[in-house]
């Protein structure tokens, strides 16, 4: 068996022949747990698959806990403060670490550095591997899957606009070209990244920036685009980008919001919209913008949910504003940024121009502030936090409390 840690491969011993799964579920719960108690790490992720019982002894064994991240810091739920990543093993840490693009709830994290060098690593186990450098500029992160062998996959992408002059006029067009990286675990051949074009429409441009990232499930990803010629008519996308052949589908399309939720529709660049992105939270398609209040002044966001039997959104939740402990004060009107991230069943807002962050559980219904960045620039590339669930053997525990 082979693992990859760094740049190097390491040739362990040989894995023993495969037993009959049944024996191992079969086994008694106590003895299961003593068994349990002396795998490693990665090897826990991978018994969580055995049976139920394996699951619930493993979940049993481990303390679970929750983290935000933020560009290159984390953060527990309660804290006031964001404290720095321990990725110190990394080569040329910290200088070199640009942002974190995504983590999985197994506490893989893909990070970039200053170089554009994308690394996949985990924390806990200090291991950590390069990806090679793609055709071209890696873009914008869409997707990054960690499975439970040690494999993983990362999508990105990247856009690219047209202007074509016809006469007195002149329409825009873009092209959108998606780069996917698939590791599987023990290959012996680095693999290469693979490129194709996704067909985003006849005269249509996106309409967010895509430094703002873009929005996946497991296998699709969602992107808005807008018409470049006309009245503007905005419509939700979505392609598999496990299955190039299947084409883009159309989900929604719209003018304009509901009544009384907005977006701001002040274009800051020549060549992108600023318009929220969705997010995929609980299967369930959520786009993040403004309510407004009756007056017409003072705005706080809200999430619409797509009806997809429609093809319309639909109010789902807006932030209260009777909370003086939750609602910025800097919140006067909706001409504000809304960006958002979602896990589990967990959704993250950021108003950039003011740099609130806030999340909404959806199971419990509750909202909750996160620390406010402690940088003094506020800038649209901000990352909006992650979250992902830390799976801690006790030998493993007691060893991270001591340092």
């Amino acid at each position: 068996m082979k693992r990859v840690h760094g740049s190097n491969i390491i040739d362990n011993v040989e894995s023993s022949p495969p037993m009959d799964a049944s024996i191992w579920a079969n086994l008694p719960l106590d003895f299961q747990l003593k068994l349990l108690d002396h795998f490693p790490l990665q090897a826990l992720f991978r018994a969580k698959l055995v049976s139920k019982s394996w699951r619930q002894g493993v979940l049993s064994l481990c303390d679970t806990r929750f983290f935000y991240i933020y560009r290159n810091k984390m953060a527990s739920p309660g804290e006031k403060h964001w404290r720095p990543l321990p990725l110190n093993y990394l080569p040329n840490f910290p200088e070199e670490l640009r942002r974190v693009w995504a983590a999985t709830s197994t506490g893989w994290l893909l990070v970039e550095t200053m170089s554009a060098q994308l690394i996949v690593t985990n924390f806990l186990t200090r291991s950590w591997t390069g990806l090679p450098p793609p055709d071209s500029h890696t873009g914008t992160i869409i997707s990054f899957q960690a499975f439970p062998d040690s494999s993983f996959r990362v999508v990105s992408g990247v856009n690219s606009r047209s202007i074509t002059v016809s006469g007195l006029e002149s329409h825009s067009h873009d092209k959108l070209e998606l780069h996917m990286y698939y590791n599987c675990c023990g290959a012996a051949v680095v693999a290469a990244w693979e490129n194709w074009v996704v067909d985003i429409g006849a005269f249509q441009i996106l309409a967010s920036l895509p430094i703002l990232g873009l929005c996946s499930d497991e296998s699709h990803f969602f992107f808005i685009t807008r018409t470049s010629l006309g009245e503007k008519e905005y419509s939700l996308k979505s392609v598999s980008f496990l299955d190039r052949d299947s084409g883009t589908r159309t989900l929604a399309r719209w003018k304009s919001l509901p009544p009384g939720f907005m977006v701001s529709d002040t274009r800051t660049s020549d060549i992108f919209d600023v318009y929220p992105l969705p997010v995929v939270c609980g299967g369930r398609i959520l786009f993040p913008c403004m309510q407004t209040s009756s007056g017409g002044g003072r705005g706080v966001p809200a999430l619409l949910l797509l009806d997809e039997r429609l093809g319309q959104w639909q109010p789902f939740v807006a932030m209260p504003l009777d909370d003086p402990g939750l609602v910025p004060r800097q919140i006067f009107n909706w001409e504000l940024l809304v960006s958002a991230g979602a896990c589990e069943d967990e959704v993250v807002f950021g108003l950039l121009a003011i740099g609130f962050l806030g999340v909404y559980k959806i199971s419990s219904r509750t909202w909750s502030p996160l620390p406010l960045p402690d940088c003094k620039r506020r800038s649209l590339g901000s990352i909006i936090p992650f979250k992902y669930q830390r799976i801690v053997p006790p030998s493993l525990l007691a060893r991270n409390d001591k340092e």
